[in-house]
């Protein structure tokens, strides 16, 4: 339903929110870093709620997948990426939250776009 899509949403913004605010050094709500995605979030919500929910859902998704990979999973141990903060166990804690506040928004966009027939699917097959 829309207002689970919304839920997910809030609770996928609000692990961006404590990643950056709690996490990342002289942080707030209205740093760059932190504010533009909100808008982001805010409008892919409003188009959602206002509009056609499926157009908005995928944009939803993207996003979702945009902040698990290329936010919360940025933090792999690679050459090629910056090491700003250090990467010690406090900040890995951060990103895994981070991660772990996106899945429900992948998951419940994800059933939102590819509609009930998928889902009925795999219930409805015996076992």
């Amino acid at each position: 339903s829309r207002s689970s899509v919304v839920a997910v949403a809030v609770i996928a913004w609000l692990g961006l929110l404590v990643h950056n605010v709690a996490d990342l050094p002289d942080q707030t709500l209205l740093s760059p870093e932190t504010l533009w995605p909100s808008l982001v979030t805010a409008a892919l919500l409003a188009l959602f709620t206002t509009g056609p929910a499926k157009p908005a859902g995928i944009g939803l998704f993207g996003w979702a997948l945009l902040n698990f990979v290329g936010g919360a999973l940025s933090v792999l141990p690679l050459a090629v990426l910056p090491f700003e903060p250090e990467q010690t166990l406090r900040h890995y804690s951060f990103h895994f939250l981070y991660a772990a506040t996106q899945i429900p928004l992948l998951v419940v966009t994800y059933r939102h776009i590819s509609g009930p027939r998928l889902w009925t699917l795999a219930r409805n097959t015996p076992r």
